[in-house]
């Protein structure tokens, strides 16, 4: 299940990234700075990702790496720099959606709380209002069994008369 999401969500990316790579790379054919700058950024990466293969790939460190054409040099800097912005923007959307869902379950968590106090103060309530019951129940006890021995005395002195 996860695979295919992936794979989906990689797709969309890609998709995502070609007008900006376009935009990007005509924006830097009429920007000299921009254009040296992807340029030098372009061939710093080129340089990392060959020593990077080469020491995967068991050959050791390369003596010198051979350096990219201006045009190759800055279709990969575009394409870098493309990329970069559409997972930074992605990133960002994800980043916003667990803060948004962060604050929801804090909100949520915060009502159950709220509820579980409402309903421990019913409770305590409850055991109140069922101590001052129990206590006019034992008072009335109380009164009846009085009641109930005046009751007996008062039969028993009419027997014996």
């Amino acid at each position: 299940m996860v695979l295919p999401i992936v794979k989906l969500a990689t797709l969309l990316f890609k998709q995502f990234q070609r007008p900006v790579v376009k935009s990007l790379s005509e924006w830097a054919k009429h920007h000299p700075k921009f254009s040296s700058g992807i340029g030098r950024m372009a061939q710093i990466y080129h340089s990392m990702d060959f020593t990077v293969q080469s020491k995967l790939l068991g050959f050791g460190k390369p003596k010198k790496v051979k350096s990219l054409s201006e045009d190759e040099a800055r279709n990969l800097g575009t394409k870098l720099v493309g990329e970069t912005l559409v997972y930074g923007i992605s990133a960002s959307f994800l980043l916003f959606e667990y803060r948004r869902s962060l604050k929801n379950d804090k909100i949520k968590e915060r009502r159950r709380k709220d509820e579980i106090a409402e309903i421990l103060r019913k409770i305590h309530d409850n055991e109140m209002m069922t101590e001052v019951k129990i206590k006019e129940l034992k008072k009335q006890i109380s009164t009846l069994e009085d009641k109930h021995r005046s009751l007996e005395n008062t039969l028993s002195t009419l027997k014996f008369e």
